[in-house]
């Protein structure tokens, strides 16, 4: 059974009877990042697969520019060890497997194989400028769902950020045996295995910003008119609500092959739709929804756990309803700006509280024309922006100050660099989870960051210099 022939209500209780909470535990939540490994050998074919899921990322223009080199011979880790320092050699010189993450600049050698027309290929042969920006942002975005393939497939996998190894002398040490190698730029280093979790207990994890620091919630919905929920709903979704449960013999087919589903959800079957099952219209779905998304969301590995990844969730003025009693906690620090109730109440009509709408409406100015006529029927926008002030949070974040050294040596410029890489692994990662909670995402990438980047501003503000920045819708 392919998902992509099912309704969207169906495709929400597949993944989440696919996808349940000891899936989301095992992948996303207790998921660690290890150092010590058991002898156990990986399987080629695992290998392979990992990259058989990776590949279905989305991405920009579909251009898939990750690439992969797996080192397990003894003479290509001896090279690689003379790559890193000393204090680093102990997390990868017991690795079963050790993972180079590269970005292949001349990804559009290959754009037939990714669907990317004559005139596409062209275009970013001449735009060499533009090609190498979008096969960095979008090689670093699939290192998430790298990461995910990996821990589904019953691996650990732990990230060596860039830091600790040298770029140049890995390039110098592997370019003889790959002839790609000279157009492959490595971002990223991976140790995968099998962890020896009996070698002393790891370190407690470190602490995430909380929802009210790392996330904006404008809530756009009116209150309910003279339509119920169904009768909105069958206008546009005629066959999306009939609330009729799974047939027997697919949970069953579910119950029996639960990590094929389970690829099928995150992976191979996800797709991004143009219209949208009206979950998010659902009375019961508010603050506490979007909290759930951000504490799984959160999670993902970044360097010194900086976590620079911010999310502006507005929830769409469309055809849906909000009770007016709901209680929403967050109304400090910035977060959770939301319908005037009350003034919509005394008025009886769906007037909107003027933040929520300028939110919205800038997010749907900045979009192309065709994004915006895909985004009228999504319930829910999300603007997932870079926090460039990353720093100023490593108090919370990082309290053990392992950073201050690589601070004092370091230029702001590299900062800036930090702050994009680890955002867009976060971005890989947000829709995994996505995914994996039964929503289904459209990424894109066509808008104007000028305007976009308003929304950090007051509404009367000249300037668009901000400290969060967007990067991707």
């Amino acid at each position: 059974m392919e998902l992509g022939a099912q309704t969207a209500r169906e495709r929400y209780e597949i993944a989440r009877l696919a996808c349940d909470e000891e899936f989301l535990s095992r992948v996303f939540i207790n998921g660690r990042s290890f150092r010590h490994w058991t002898d156990q050998p990986v399987r080629r074919e695992l290998l392979t697969q990992i990259y058989d899921l990776s590949k279905w990322c989305p991405t920009s223009y579909n251009i898939a520019p990750l690439r992969v080199t797996y080192i397990t011979s003894p003479q290509a880790k001896a090279k690689l060890l003379r790559c890193v320092p000393n204090i680093s050699k102990v997390d990868i010189q017991d690795a079963p497997v050790i993972a180079i993450l590269s970005a292949d600049l001349n990804f559009f050698n290959h754009g037939e194989s990714v669907g990317l027309d004559a005139a596409g290929v062209a275009w970013f042969r001449r735009s060499r400028d533009v090609a190498s920006r979008e096969v960095l942002y979008n090689a670093k975005l699939m290192f998430g769902f790298f990461m995910i393939a990996s821990r589904m497939l019953g691996l650990d996998i732990a990230p060596l950020w860039p830091h600790v190894w040298n770029q140049s002398q890995i390039d110098e040490a592997f370019s003889d045996g790959n002839p790609n190698w000279s157009h492959w730029r490595p971002f990223l280093v991976c140790t995968l295995g099998y962890a020896d979790k009996s070698r002393g207990a790891l370190a407690p994890r470190s602490p995430r910003l909380p929802f009210n620091r790392a996330a904006v919630v404008y809530d756009c919905r009116p209150p309910p008119l003279h339509s119920s929920l169904s009768t909105i709903a069958e206008d546009r979704w005629p066959m999306e609500m009939t609330p009729k449960p799974l047939e027997p013999r697919v949970v069953a087919a579910i119950r029996e092959q639960k990590q094929l589903y389970q690829e099928k959800v995150i992976f191979r079957c996800a797709r991004s739709y143009s219209s949208y099952y009206p979950k998010f219209y659902e009375p019961d779905f508010g603050s506490a929804d979007l909290e759930r998304i951000y504490d799984i969301a959160k999670l993902y590995p970044s360097a010194f756990n900086c976590t620079p990844l911010r999310y502006i969730f507005i929830l769409s003025p469309g055809h849906g309803t909000q009770d007016p009693s709901e209680s929403h906690p967050h109304l400090t620090e910035g977060i959770a700006i939301m319908t005037d109730q009350e003034e919509t109440k005394r008025a009886g009509s769906s007037k909107l509280f003027e933040p929520a709408r300028r939110a919205y409406d800038l997010v749907m100015e900045s979009l192309t024309s065709d994004n915006r006529e895909t985004s009228l029927s999504a319930p829910l926008l999300v603007v997932l922006a870079v926090d460039y002030g990353f720093m100023g949070k490593f108090g919370i974040t990082n309290p053990k100050g392992d950073y201050e050294s690589y601070i004092a040596e370091s230029k702001a410029e590299l900062f800036s660099e930090m702050a994009l890489t680890n955002a867009l692994y976060g971005v890989g990662w947000f829709i995994s989870v996505i995914r994996a909670m039964g929503y289904d995402c459209g990424p894109m990438g066509g808008y104007d960051e000028a305007i976009l980047n308003r929304l950090f501003l007051p509404a009367d503000a000249e300037s668009t210099e901000t400290e969060w920045r967007d990067e991707r819708t």
